[in-house]
Formats: C-alpha cells, structure tokens, sequence
C-alpha cells in the first residue's frame, strides 16, 4: 500500500470512528422519519420501530418535506405512496433535490404495486412495504434498506475522494507539462520524477478506491418486499 493510500485510509477510518462515535452517543440507533397521510398507520408504524430507532412521524407530507429539507438527512424515510398533496415517490424525488443521498422505503397497497414499481425507477427507493404489514417483516425490511442506505453513503464518500484525487492528477499533469514546455533552460530532472512518483501513488489510489466504490447491488422488490394478514 502506498503511502498516501495509507493515509487516506486513516483519514476514512477516522472518518468512520467520529460516525460511530456519533451513533453511541444517540444510542447507537439510527433515525428514521415516517410520512403518512393516516393517522392509525402513523401510530402503528411509530410504536412498531420506536424501541429500536429514533422516530420521527409527520401526517402532512409538506410539512415533513421542510422539516427534512432544512436539517440532517436520516438514515432512511418511510412514506406512504398515496397522499393528498404528494405521493412518496414525489416527496422523495423532491428532497432528493437538496438532499441527494438520502433513501427510503414506500408504504403501498397491493394494487398500486404495479405502478409503483416503475415509479421506484425514478426516486431513491431502496425497497417498499405492502399494507397490511407485520412487525416482524417490517423490522426485517427496515433494517435491509438502512444497511443499505448506510453502504450507499460510505460509496458518495469513496467516490468524493476519487473526484478530490483525479483532480490532484490533472493538476500535477498541468505542472509536468509547463516544465517540460519551458523554452530556453534545461528541465526540473528531479521535480519532473517527483511529479511522475506522486502521478503514480495518486493512480494507485484512485484503482483502489474505485474498486472499494462498486455501486450496491438492489433486487426490487425480493429485496425488501414485506406484505402479511395483519399489522
């Protein structure tokens, strides 16, 4: 491992350990803000997931919309499908605007799944929950689409990096080539190599953190496809 992989990589894992950190002092559980239109399914999905994760629940779509739009993304959204003011695959195109990495999962009846399925093509869905649910399945899908959610986030950060590392490259390129170009005096020799050196640690960084950015891999809806007699 090159010496600037290995501090990148200690850069990541500090990374790592501050989120870490964060998580246990909030409990270590994740946050979870629900949207739905019905009060019953509100309550239900609310005391359904309140004991593992920090909850938030708004009844008015809008209403939820502004509160995420102006705050931290949550690990993951869970909305009804069908709403007066929006439909879920809306509110999450929507604050995919401002909040582009954040994901969720949609609540729907059976007989919208059809539809719903080529809606999920558009937005930042990583799974749905057909109504009526049980608490189990729904525990079991919630925590699928936060692990998720969560290896998604570490991927924007690789690939953060990679753009941060590519643009260093282009820059030393510059470089090279100004001296290389200059009329009427020899040649850097020894900064001309340096450059060449970092040009090659730069490239080996980028080949690997490309590798460890390989985009996640969904199945919908085997993923995360949860439906029961009762909720």
């Amino acid at each position: 491992m090159s010496s600037r992989l290995e501090r990148l990589q200690k850069r990541l894992d500090a990374r790592k350990a501050q989120q870490e950190e964060a998580a246990r002092e909030d409990g270590g559980r994740y946050r979870i803000v629900i949207v739905d239109d019905e009060e019953p399914n509100l309550d239900a999905l609310h005391r359904a997931l309140k004991g593992t994760y920090e909850v938030e629940s708004y009844s008015n779509p809008v209403q939820g919309l502004e509160a995420m739009g102006s705050g931290a993304c949550p690990d993951l959204i869970i909305t009804d499908q069908r709403m007066p003011e929006m439909t879920g695959v809306e509110l999450l195109r929507e604050l995919g605007k401002t909040h582009p990495h954040c994901m969720g999962i949609i609540l729907s009846g059976f007989t919208e799944r059809a539809d719903l399925l080529g809606a999920i093509n558009h937005a930042p869905v990583v799974g749905y929950v057909t109504k009526p649910w049980s608490q189990d399945e729904l525990l079991e899908t919630v925590g699928q689409a936060i692990r998720i959610s969560q290896r998604k986030a570490a991927e924007v950060g690789l690939r953060k990096e990679i753009m941060a590392l590519r643009a260093e490259i282009r820059k030393l390129k510059g470089e090279f080539l100004e001296i290389t170009r200059t009329e009427g005096q020899e040649p850097d020799q020894e900064r001309l190599a340096q450059i060449e050196k970092q040009m090659l640690e730069v490239s080996e960084t980028i080949a690997a953190l490309t590798q460890r950015s390989a985009p996640t891999v969904m199945t919908l809806p085997a993923l995360a496809t949860t439906s029961a007699a009762g909720s």
